[in-house]
């Protein structure tokens, strides 16, 4: 795989050129596609919110797992972005797991809380699928020990 075609796939990906993709990404090189900051397709349609790109890579069997250069997953990306269609479907989706922590320590659950703001949605979501809220960080802080520091008692509610 050179660089100049795995730059033009990232780039189809950006642009949701879904032919494209199908025509170049399949399940036997699907997870040859890495860029320079060790970021895997999946993790590019999550940032660029294409749908259907998403699915064809699930359906490819991407490594849904795959951690980019600062740790992040899949499901990382999906609650950063606030994207709840795809973080549901990677919960939903088997091998995904659930409390992989990227280089500070952050499972998905520390983001979800960290960027709830009131809205509990994806905290619910990752709960009820049952990620661990008193995962420690590399601070030794878990999303519970957050929700405590800021007094949130609806978050800490459900964290609970």
């Amino acid at each position: 795989m050179n660089k100049n075609s795995i730059k033009e796939a990232f780039q189809h990906v950006r642009y949701g050129e879904i032919d494209e993709i199908k025509s170049n990404v399949n399940k036997n090189n699907v997870n040859d596609f890495i860029n320079e900051y060790n970021e895997n397709l999946l993790q590019e349609a999550i940032s660029s919110n294409s749908e259907s790109i998403f699915d064809y890579l699930l359906n490819c069997g991407i490594d849904v797992n795959h951690q980019d250069k600062n740790g992040k997953t899949a499901l990382h990306f999906s609650v950063a972005h606030g994207n709840y269609l795809f973080t549901k479907k990677l919960l939903d989706f088997k091998p995904t797991q659930i409390d992989l922590k990227d280089n500070y320590g952050n499972n998905a659950m520390w983001v979800a809380t960290f960027n709830a703001r009131g809205k509990y949605d994806f905290v619910e979501l990752l709960k009820k699928y049952g990620a661990d809220s008193n995962s420690k960080n590399n601070s030794h802080r878990s999303a519970i020990d957050f929700a405590n520091q800021i007094g949130d008692n609806e978050l800490i509610k459900i964290l609970t």
